[in-house]
Parts: C-alpha cells; sequence; structure tokens
C-alpha cells in the first residue's frame, strides 16, 4: 500500500467498517420524517421497531431510535443474517 505525504502529513487510504447485519427488531419502512439539522429539504426513512416502537437506519433524528449508526444497545443481528440459507439448486 503506497502512502502519500503532503505537508509532513501521512494520508492513508480509508477503509469503511464491514456493514452491519439488519436488526432482528427491525421491520418494514412506515413513514417518513423531514430531518431539520439536514441541508436543503431531506426526508429519512422510518422503519418498525419490536423495542423503539420506530427507528431510522443511519441518522438520529428527534424523539426516534436509530439502530443503524451503531450505538443502539438494543441491536442484535438478525439469525436469517448470520446464517443465510443456501441457495436453491433446481434441475
Amino acid at each position: 500500500m503506497a502512502y502519500k505525504v503532503v505537508s509532513e502529513i501521512i494520508w492513508r487510504p480509508y477503509t469503511p467498517p464491514p456493514p452491519r447485519a439488519p436488526c432482528a427488531h427491525l421491520g418494514d419502512a412506515i413513514s417518513t420524517e423531514v430531518c431539520d439539522s439536514c441541508q436543503g429539504l431531506v426526508r429519512i426513512k422510518t422503519f418498525a421497531c419490536a423495542i423503539h416502537g420506530r427507528c431510522t437506519l443511519g441518522k438520529k433524528l428527534e424523539g426516534i431510535a436509530c439502530c443503524g449508526n451503531g450505538t443502539c444497545e438494543d441491536y442484535q443481528p438478525s439469525p436469517a443474517s448470520c446464517h443465510p440459507e443456501p441457495p436453491s439448486r433446481t434441475m
């Protein structure tokens, strides 16, 4: 891996963390909410949540839980995502 030196600062390529599996408590999309802290008119999709009532996947909104940013203490990976079914082989 090559490093680029710019003004005596070493810049390394960013490697994002691996995506998390969907939460076991996550349900279907139920509504959208206006994001007051976002620039422009942005609507955030909310989902049903068996623990919190509803949640978002990536942006915390006032009064709505967020399970996509890694801060939800009730997050549990969905059993289906931990052990996916093998593809069916039909002939």
